[in-house]
C-alpha cells in the first residue's frame, strides 16, 4: 500500500518522532504547517513521490531540521523562508528551472555552489547561478559598508 496523503492524525500522536521517512510513496503535496507537531524532526525523507506542489510553510517549526530530501519528485518552485540554517535540501531530480525557483533561500555565496550538487538533475543552467551569486555579494558588501561606517 502507498501513501497518497500524510496520516498526519497519526503522525502528530509521535511529538518526540526526529525521523519521517515516507519515501517511494504517492504524496503530492505538502501543505502548510504539515509538520508544526513535530518539533524534534531532524529528518525527513520524502524522495521518490510525485510532490508538484510545496506550499510556502510546509516546514514551519522545525528548528532541529538537518536534512530534508526531496529528490526525484515533481517540484518547479519550492520556499525555503522556513528551513533552519545549516540544514541540507536535497532537490536533486525534480523540475526546477532556476535557482531562483528556491524562494527565501538564506545561504552565503560559498554554500550556493553546494546548492547547486544538490539540485542536480534539474534543468537548472549554470549561468542561473550567476545572478543570484552577484546579488547576494552586493547585499553581503552593502551590509559591511553600513557596518564599517557605524
Amino acid at each position: 500500500m502507498q501513501l497518497h496523503e500524510l496520516p498526519m492524525e497519526y503522525i502528530s500522536l509521535h511529538v518526540h518522532l526526529e525521523t519521517l521517512s515516507v519515501g517511494r510513496n504517492k504524496l503530492s503535496a505538502i501543505k502548510n504547517f504539515t509538520f508544526v507537531a513535530l518539533p524534534r524532526l531532524a529528518n525527513i525523507n520524502m524522495e521518490d513521490n510525485a510532490i508538484s506542489q510545496v506550499e510556502a510553510h510546509s516546514f514551519y517549526g522545525l528548528a532541529k531540521l538537518r536534512f530534508l530530501r526531496l529528490q526525484s519528485n515533481r517540484i518547479m518552485e519550492i520556499n525555503l523562508g522556513d528551513i533552519p540554517p545549516g540544514a541540507k535540501v536535497f532537490l536533486a531530480d525534480n523540475l526546477l528551472k532556476s535557482l531562483d525557483d528556491l524562494k527565501g533561500l538564506r545561504t552565503s555565496t560559498h554554500d550556493m555552489y553546494k546548492m547547486k550538487k544538490y539540485c542536480m538533475g534539474n534543468n537548472i543552467k549554470s549561468g542561473m547561478i550567476k545572478p543570484i551569486l552577484l546579488s547576494r555579494l552586493i547585499n553581503s558588501l552593502c551590509i559591511l559598508i553600513l557596518l564599517f561606517i557605524f
